[in-house]
């Protein structure tokens, strides 16, 4: 069987499960043999967090946001692309206390600007090109203080590649988000619940195979 042949029947275990499907868990809507609800513990003490979540991401097997939800009790999700899809949430947040973490121009380095720590935090869930359509679909958005990191940590998220090599997924840009602006918080459950994550993926990928995730 060539590798391609194999990359597709993982590609069908991922997705051919139907979304009624009793096999997928009804918390994180992903197949049973991929949640890791139960690996899953709440962070106690954690800002209020608001993602602004792309469509495509939602329910995506890989994504890391499922995890952040389940930790987070604070964590509020708004799903849309852009424009009147988040006008509700204008309306909801204190612009006035609001950031936005998203890198490029603009963006001030969150480790040396010492920001309010009851600043209402925005983040995307989405591909890069996504995340800036978002962004430029939303003018109050785009006018919120801008923050990224200066010195990211390295990824652990070794099942989906990012644009480079600094690249975090969303539940890490989170974890490290609430380390430098709240110290107090312990994030070991975010941290495990990737571990997790990955080695649920891991785990349902050919061992021939598994070395391209190195």
């Amino acid at each position: 069987m060539t590798a391609i042949c194999i990359l597709n029947q993982w590609f069908l275990l991922e997705h051919r499960i139907s979304p009624l499907s009793p096999r997928k868990c009804s918390a994180c809507g992903v197949h049973h043999k991929l949640c890791v609800c139960k690996q899953c513990h709440m962070v106690e003490g954690a800002p209020r967090l608001w993602v602004l979540q792309h469509p495509l991401e939602l329910g995506h097997s890989k994504g890391t946001l499922r995890v952040a939800k389940a930790c987070l009790p604070n964590l509020q999700v708004v799903v849309g692309e852009g424009g009147a899809d988040f006008d509700e949430l204008e309306s909801r947040i204190d612009t006035a206390r609001g950031a936005l973490l998203f890198p490029g121009s603009g963006s001030e380095g969150l480790e040396s600007s010492h920001p309010c720590l009851s600043r209402d935090w925005i983040l995307l869930d989405a591909t890069w090109r996504k995340a800036r359509k978002m962004l430029l679909m939303t003018p109050w958005l785009a006018a919120l203080p801008r923050y990224e990191f200066t010195h990211p940590p390295s990824s652990s998220y070794r099942i989906r590649k990012g644009p480079s090599s600094s690249s975090l997924s969303t539940l890490e840009a989170i974890e490290h988000l609430i380390t430098l602006t709240t110290p107090a918080c312990d994030t070991a459950p975010l941290k495990k619940g990737l571990q997790a994550l990955v080695q649920a993926q891991l785990s349902q990928i050919p061992a021939d195979i598994q070395h391209r995730y190195e």
